[in-house]
């Protein structure tokens, strides 16, 4: 008899437990994708170097040094001509690129490179995605397009954030 009441206790505080897990994640402040990424004051203005890595914005050359890719427009002049959807691209909590993905006319390719690793984003019309990165675990890969899931993509190994704004 005494084995079975210790029993029933055992799953009683086992249920309760998992009842106690679940109220404390239902009741857990949410954060957004901007609380995720971090804030743009992330970025020494003096040096351009960007808080807590070894890479720096070029800003004659519209790039991040040590990155072949160019940063064709800069956020500002985007959000003046946007018309649609617009993927925001953070690295380090900071906005590196904007692109208007109803203006995307043909395929492009993007690569950020970070924490000693890259993703490679493909841009088309009206759609982006992580087509390939060298993070062990490959999730931002795995999380498909934007704006499809509606979710943002993010790659935390490499500090990595698309997200899809509202167009102004």
């Amino acid at each position: 008899m005494k084995t079975s009441r210790l029993k029933t206790r055992v799953w009683v505080l086992i249920l309760a437990a998992i009842a106690g897990i679940c109220l404390l994640a239902i009741l857990a402040p949410r954060r957004t994708p901007k609380q995720l990424a971090g804030t743009p004051e992330r970025v020494d203005e003096s040096s351009g170097q960007i808080a807590g890595t070894s890479e720096r914005i070029d800003e004659s050359a519209g790039q991040i040094a040590g990155t072949p890719e160019q940063i064709d427009e800069t956020p500002q002049d985007i959000a003046e001509t946007a018309t649609g959807k617009i993927a925001a691209i953070y690295l380090d909590g900071v906005l590196v690129r904007r692109v208007d993905l109803d203006g995307v006319t043909e395929e492009e390719h993007y690569r950020v490179e970070s924490h000693g690793g890259f993703n490679d984003i493909l841009i088309q019309p009206g759609r982006i995605c992580v087509a390939s990165a060298d993070c062990p675990d490959q999730i931002c890969v795995l999380e498909g397009w934007l704006p499809e899931f509606e979710l943002p993509i993010v790659c935390l190994p490499h500090d990595l954030l698309i997200e899809i704004e509202d167009s102004p």
